[in-house]
């Protein structure tokens, strides 16, 4: 098998801010799950760590959640994560979030 250079891909999510990092990556089915965590100014103040969706089919990327601290976990149906010292949880099927 020959090997071949693909070209560069196209960019599928952009944020910019203090510190800008993305992690806690998971992947389900179609969809990879991320936090991407900024600070509101230089000094390292109010971190912030928002989950996103990107879809690989549709080639969609967006926020489900503001603030999740300690992770998340994903199940068949359910997005489980701490926000503000409370476990909720969001359904995958239709985005509804419950504590």
């Amino acid at each position: 098998m020959e090997l071949k250079e693909n070209p560069v891909p196209e960019k599928i999510f952009e944020h910019s801010g203090y510190g800008a990092q993305i992690y806690r990556i998971r992947a389900k089915g179609t969809n990879i799950y991320f936090q991407c965590g900024t600070f509101k100014d230089g000094e390292g103040n109010d971190f912030s760590a928002d989950l996103y969706q990107y879809d690989i089919l549709k080639k969609t990327v967006g926020k489900i959640t503001d603030s999740v601290t300690k992770g998340f976990v994903i199940t068949d149906k359910n997005i489980y994560f701490n926000q503000n010292d409370a476990l909720y949880k969001i359904s995958i099927a239709n985005k509804k979030k419950t504590k």
